[in-house]
Formats: C-alpha cells, sequence, structure tokens
C-alpha cells in the first residue's frame, strides 16, 4: 500500500478552481463513502478542504492518482484539463512531510498561522466517523500531528501570528483608525469569525452582530464578545446599518448579492462599507467589488497583507523543516517495522511452537520416571538443534552461492563479531589441553 496526498492549494490553483472543489463538512462523509465505494484500489482516506486547499489523503494500491482525478472530476464541476496544471501529489514520505507542513501551517499563505492545525484535526474527526482511516493512515497521521506539534512548540513559526482571519480583522483597523463608533457585522459562527470576533473586541469595536442559520451558535459565540445575533435571513434588510462585514460561513451559495448591497449604499447616503469574504466558495458575490464606496477583499486579496511577519517566519522554516525530516526518518522506521510485524509475529510463533513441543516431550518422559537432569539436558540440546536448524542451513547454502551478504547479517543477527577470533581461541585451548 501507498500513502497519496492529491490536492491544490492557493500557490497552483485561483480562487475561481479552489471554490469549484471546496468540500463543506456536511458533504464530506457522503463524498469520502463516495471515493471508496466507487474506487477499489482506494482503501483508506480523508479530505482536508479549508479556503487556501483542498487536498484527498488516502492508502492507495496502485501507483497512481488517476482513480483520485477522475472520482474528482466527477464529484465536483471541474475537467482534467483545469487540474492539469493546478495540482499536485505526494507519495508515501513525501506525503507525511507534506501532511506535517499543512498541519503546522508552513503550507499555509500565512506561514505558521494556528488555524490549520484545527481543521486538519476536523477532517481526521470525520473520516474516523466514516470509518475510512486505517493502520496506513493512522500511521502517518500520527507521525504529521506530532511533527506539528514539535514544530509549534520548538520553533518561533507561530510568533507574530498572522493568519486570514486576523488579516482581515488588522485590515478594518487600518481602514477605520477607531473602531469605537463603528458597527461590523460577523456572518457565520465557525472558528474563523470566532478569531475575528475576538480581536475586534479587543479593539473595542462599537458594536457587533452575528448572523448564522443556527441561532444558537450565533449566541454561543455572540455571548463570550458581548455581541447581538440574528438570523441570516436577516441580513440583506439591515446591511446597511454596518461598517464592516466579515463572512466565513459553508454556504454554496452567495448570501449577499449585488442588488442588496447597491440598496445598502443608497441607505447610507454613501458611507462606505468594509467588506471581507472569507468564505470558499465566497459568501459575497464578486461583481460587488465594481460598486462605488464599498470595500470588498476576498481570501486572495488578503496575501499581500498576511506578508508583513512572512520574513520572520520564513527564518523560523529551517528549523521547523528539519524538525519534520527527523519526524518522517521515525515515521519510515515505524512503517517498515509495521511491513514486517507479521515476519515477527511468526518468527516468534515458530519458535514458540518448538518450545512447547520439546517442553512436552520432556514432561512425559519426567511423568514416565526418567531422570529430569538426563532430560533436562536433552532438551536443552534438542531445543537448540531445532532453533539453529534454519540458520545453519541457510549459512551453509549461502556459502556454496557465494552470498557473503547472508552470512554477514546473520553474523550481526547473532553478534558473532569476528570468526577469526573463536577460532584462534579454540586452538590455543586445544594446544593448552595437549
Amino acid at each position: 500500500m501507498s500513502l497519496l496526498v492529491y490536492g491544490i492549494n492557493h500557490r497552483t490553483a485561483p480562487l475561481q478552481l479552489r471554490e469549484k472543489i471546496a468540500f463543506g463538512e456536511s458533504e464530506q462523509p457522503q463524498s469520502i463513502q463516495n471515493l471508496l465505494s466507487d474506487n477499489s484500489s482506494v482503501k483508506e482516506c480523508f479530505i482536508v478542504s479549508t479556503c487556501n486547499r483542498t487536498e484527498i489523503y488516502c492508502s492507495i494500491e496502485s501507483g497512481n492518482s488517476e482513480n483520485i482525478k477522475h472520482w474528482l472530476t466527477d464529484e465536483k464541476p471541474v475537467s482534467n484539463e483545469e487540474l492539469l496544471n493546478c495540482s499536485y501529489e505526494y507519495w508515501d514520505s513525501d506525503a507525511v512531510s507534506h501532511m506535517s507542513k499543512v498541519a503546522c501551517g508552513l503550507d499555509s499563505m500565512a506561514v505558521g498561522e494556528p488555524q490549520i492545525m484545527g481543521q486538519v484535526k476536523r477532517s481526521i474527526e470525520i473520516a474516523n466517523q466514516c470509518s475510512s482511516i486505517g493502520e496506513n493512515l493512522d500511521l502517518a497521521i500520527r507521525a504529521a500531528i506530532s511533527a506539528a506539534k514539535e514544530v509549534r512548540t520548538r520553533s518561533k513559526i507561530g510568533e507574530n501570528a498572522v493568519s486570514i482571519a486576523y488579516a482581515a480583522s488588522s485590515l478594518a483597523t487600518k481602514i477605520f483608525s477607531d473602531l469605537s463608533q463603528k458597527k461590523a457585522l460577523l456572518i457565520g459562527a465557525g472558528e474563523t469569525i470566532e478569531i475575528v470576533a475576538s480581536y475586534l473586541n479587543r479593539k473595542k469595536i462599537g458594536s457587533l452582530t452575528i448572523a448564522n442559520r443556527t441561532i444558537s451558535n450565533a449566541e454561543a459565540l455572540a455571548s463570550r464578545y458581548k455581541a447581538k445575533t440574528t438570523s441570516l435571513s436577516n441580513v440583506n434588510s439591515f446591511l446597511h446599518e454596518f461598517d464592516i462585514v466579515i463572512s466565513s460561513t459553508a454556504s454554496s451559495f452567495h448570501i449577499i448579492g449585488k442588488g442588496t448591497a447597491e440598496a445598502a449604499i443608497k441607505k447610507r447616503l454613501r458611507k462606505p462599507i468594509f467588506m471581507v469574504d472569507l468564505a470558499v466558495p465566497r459568501d459575497i458575490e464578486p461583481e460587488i467589488s465594481e460598486l462605488p464606496d464599498i470595500y470588498l477583499y476576498s481570501v486572495d486579496d488578503l496575501q499581500e497583507i498576511t506578508a508583513q511577519n512572512v520574513q520572520l517566519r520564513e527564518e523560523e522554516k529551517v528549523f521547523a523543516e528539519s524538525i519534520i525530516d527527523e519526524a518522517v526518518k521515525e515515521y519510515e522506521a515505524e512503517a517498515r517495522l509495521s511491513d514486517d510485524i507479521s515476519f515477527i509475529t511468526a518468527f516468534r510463533d515458530k519458535a514458540e511452537q518448538i518450545r512447547l513441543q520439546e517442553l512436552h516431550r520432556a514432561m512425559k518422559q519426567i511423568n514416565n520416571g526418567k531422570d529430569p537432569t538426563e532430560i533436562l539436558g536433552e532438551m536443552s540440546r534438542s531445543l537448540t538443534n531445532k532453533l539453529i536448524h534454519s540458520p545453519t542451513s541457510a549459512i551453509r547454502q549461502a556459502s556454496r552461492a557465494g552470498r557473503r551478504e547472508i552470512i554477514s547479517n546473520l553474523k550481526e543477527i547473532y553478534e558473532i563479531s569476528d570468526l577469526n577470533t573463536v577460532k584462534s581461541n579454540e586452538v590455543s585451548k586445544k594446544t593448552t589441553e595437549e
């Protein structure tokens, strides 16, 4: 079995393509089942889908990614031609290395951003609920998550934190120097919106309203940041009341359309609205950016803003990558051991079978009245002969065939470092006796 990571991200694919193949949390279970049922070569899988990437992680029998590509083009409105120059794939140890870099934020738009770890863990949690993670992926996941935690703990990659949510919030403070008189509308109630809410709350935002389809989720978040709540269906009717609008939902359609935005601007008497769309697919219709007095930023627009601390974090990347390299080496050793564990089990079982046979024979003889001391001697000789029979035969065959590497391996296994020294000691002993 091989490990494969197949996907696209913010460096390889534009936002329009990433939107097409995004997998919301609610659709991931069915998509995972479709992937496993449609492809017999795929044995395990999970999907990581964020605003910056969609990646399929799987344990696969075949040595190519064609089955994954075909499934993706069937599952989403995307063609092979669109994916051709935008997708990438990583195999086996490289796949584990990539997973580690994703989990610790080394592969993020904002290097070192902390949200991705939670997003990866959530993807794994969903896959576990679908029973789509087995031994192979589990070993890789444990190695990657452990490496990511080491990177976060031992390096400074997370200092001067810059995430997309942070970038959106900090941009608001640059546009409006004083937030105490401003009203903000946050659409959604997930982790990203909570980060934004926390930041704006610290910056003493004048008024904070959280809109969400599920009111209870909005209320739970609002209670922590002294915010108001409203239903998502009400947004269009009072959009004009807000100076700042930041949206991050898993909606499959636009929540704010161009017509709604035009009406809001008219009611505001041309007072500007700052909008940030952090969702993939987008919550805010892109054409809104054409309107006067509306400043709309998408996920991709924030890339320049997040670059402020990139240089500082780049200096830490070398150290972080060395931590990951060590983790990958450890994974490779564990993977090799896992591959050979069945042999080790069979080897020990065979030895145990020989032991039990000899023990049974010896006990039978003792019960028949034979001298126990004599029986123990016979048992030890018989047990030794049977245990060394196979290695002795292998040595003879290897010697005749000139396969010195087998003899060298057996010398290492049995810790016989110098046969000449052994032979010399035997000669010296014999001479002394004579």
